[in-house]
């Protein structure tokens, strides 16, 4: 499912119009008729007190037109339009004719008032028309008021494309914004509708088709969520398959290639100095030590020992751990020399220096690296807020100028690939980040890299699996959060509810 900005949608509504005859007129039509419609099914008509908040943009416009189908079903219905000095737009001027023409009456709100608060509070129904998607700022005056008031009301709450007060670009909340039941977002979602905290402010989210073509949008938007129809596309054979090795602290490697073995890796090995070698470390009998002459740091001559080792490894799995790394400088760069086979790298931002960013850009096959926003600002040099806000661009160039692919961790967790295209998470919780779960994902990653898939497509399915895992454990433990150990026990009812889905489709 395509997520959109609203400078896209602008394009894209604009594009409509001009070149296949669509007026926005039209389209505004659609969107507050697909809107009132999709309210009938969630609540029962008709309602005593019902209140519509507009803007002065197409927002609004798509308020009224809600508002017009409302002046059957409400017994009592009151139409704020809340605007300083902004001039109406076009559909809404003319949204207002046609809410007037039928016997609508619409107060003009430019100042907190007590009446307006109380129509607010008393409402059974409120339908949140007020900023849409050309909220850029934060709220202030009487705008900030109606968003209290609109939270403070115990009235069922749609808001229109996206929460007043909710970052269209980002998902940020600058102060406060609209809590609603309901958001019928048009086309597609927007990047608020979908990256904390806008989500949580979204309440249940529905589209809207208002006559865009999809084909349209496809050709205009490289960016979309992933979803269960796009993760049944790639065949899971549940055969093992491949060797992995796993290159760092060893309880993050053993958690990591335990991961990797119940995703389809054939076996895990683990890299440990051989003066500190254990016997079974692991007692899965697939998981082996694999020993180098190293003393507390792994260096340039044992990369070199773990590649004599004449293994043939399917890939390889890199983690630092920040200052005490395990891992010299030198020996990743020999690393990402020597192995040309898909490899992964959890590292810290400031452990990556320019010179292993020109060896991953050379490399054939892209590597995969795994970041947080802190680290990518680290990286970037940029204010950790900055990012935040243009996570998108900032993500997608890095991924598109150094040819590789960037897993950027969070709620949700987010993959660039090297051709410049954008995968959003759709599943997993923001509970997923405890107890050692990014280390799961790490191990999924390799397990699905030793199955032959490419790595933009085994980093995309493994965030898929790694929050499905989590959705399934979540439901089964009964608790909001997972810890590793319990993550990797339901990696194969992940993998089976894909296959079972699938045949469900089949169907």
């Amino acid at each position: 499912m395509y997520v959109v900005t609203p400078d896209e949608l602008k394009e894209l509504r604009q594009i409509v119009e001009k070149e296949i005859g669509i007026k926005s007129l039209v389209l505004t039509e659609n969107a507050g008729r697909t809107a009132f419609s999709i309210l009938l099914e969630e609540i029962e008509m008709p309602v005593e007190r019902a209140v519509v908040i507009a803007g002065a943009g197409n927002n609004g416009a798509e308020g009224l037109v809600v508002a017009r189908y409302l002046l059957e079903k409400a017994r009592d219905l009151t139409v704020f339009l809340v605007r300083k000095k902004k001039a109406l737009s076009r559909d809404l001027r003319e949204n207002l004719k046609l809410f007037k023409n039928l016997g609508g009456k619409v107060i003009e709100v430019k100042n907190s008032d007590v009446n307006v608060r109380n129509k607010i509070i008393s409402a059974n129904l409120i339908i949140d028309a007020l900023f849409g998607t050309g909220f850029r700022d934060w709220p202030r005056g009487v705008f900030k008021d109606i968003i209290y008031w609109i939270n403070d009301s115990r009235a069922f709450t749609l808001s229109i494309d996206i929460p007043s007060g909710v970052n269209p670009y980002s998902g940020e909340v600058p102060i406060d914004a609209v809590y609603a039941d309901l958001t019928v977002t048009m086309v597609f979602p927007k990047i608020g509708n979908i990256f904390y905290p806008g989500k949580l402010h979204t309440g249940k989210l529905v589209i809207a088709d208002t006559g865009i073509p999809e084909k349209l949008v496809g050709q205009k938007v490289r960016r979309s969520t992933f979803e269960e129809e796009d993760a049944t596309k790639y065949i899971l054979t549940g055969f093992p398959r491949g060797r992995v090795v796993f290159i760092g602290k060893r309880d993050k490697s053993l958690i990591s290639s335990s991961a990797a073995i119940k995703s389809g890796a054939a076996t895990s090995y683990v890299v440990v100095p051989r003066t500190s070698r254990r016997i079974n470390i692991s007692k899965h009998p697939n998981i082996v030590e694999l020993p180098v002459d190293s003393d507390d740091k792994f260096n340039e001559q044992s990369i070199q020992e773990i590649c004599n080792y004449g293994l043939d490894f399917t890939a390889m799995v890199i983690g630092f751990e920040g200052n005490n790394s395990l891992l010299e400088s030198n020996a990743l760069l020999r690393a990402l020399e020597k192995f040309r086979k898909p490899i992964v790298i959890d590292s810290p931002g400031d452990r990556l220096l320019g010179i292993h960013l020109n060896c991953i850009r050379n490399r054939e096959t892209p590597a995969i690296l795994m970041l947080n926003t802190s680290e990518l600002s680290h990286m970037l040099d940029r204010d950790i807020q900055w990012v935040n806000t243009h996570r998108f661009e900032a993500g997608r160039d890095f991924a598109v100028n150094n040819n590789l692919v960037l897993i950027l961790k969070g709620a949700p967790t987010v993959v660039f690939t090297p051709d410049g295209f954008t995968w959003i998470n759709s599943t997993g919780t923001p509970g997923l980040a405890a107890g050692s779960t990014g280390n799961v994902l790490t191990g999924i990653i390799a397990g699905l890299l030793s199955q032959g898939f490419k790595p933009d497509v085994a980093s995309i399915l493994a965030v898929f699996l790694h929050g499905l895992a989590a959705d399934i454990g979540v439901i089964d433990l009964t608790k909001h959060t997972i810890i590793a150990g319990d993550l990797i026990k339901y990696i194969p009812e992940a993998i089976k509810y894909l296959k079972d889905y699938e045949d469900a489709d089949e169907d």
